[in-house]
């Protein structure tokens, strides 16, 4: 089956088989809120604003509860201070011994 992929927006594609029915296929870039272009001229970013509101909330959405996770592992367990680490075994210890520790912490 033949497919055939459709620009929606700047990293957001619609792909379509040809003789099937249009899916999304998620995950396949990172999504950011979109930032506004200096030197747009009012009425295109009056125009755009609506679409762009809700691109972008809907971007927040996801990830907000991502960054409370990681948020929430970095102050409970103090994940970033690994300066002794010399090798990536060690490193890798260090990490999952780090996040067992958060899990117990949070069922305890």
């Amino acid at each position: 089956m033949v497919e055939k992929r459709i620009r929606i927006r700047a990293g957001v594609h619609l792909h379509q088989n040809i003789g099937g029915v249009a899916y999304w296929r998620p995950f396949q870039c990172l999504l950011t809120p979109v930032k506004g272009v200096k030197g747009q001229p009012e009425v295109i970013k009056q125009r755009d604003k609506a679409a762009d509101d809700l691109f972008s909330t809907a971007v927040s959405t996801v990830r907000q509860p991502i960054e409370s996770l990681f948020n929430w592992l970095i102050v409970n367990t103090d994940i970033q201070r690994a300066s002794k680490v010399r090798s990536t075994n060690g490193l890798l210890v260090h990490i999952f011994g780090k996040i067992a520790a958060a899990f117990i912490y949070l069922v305890f």
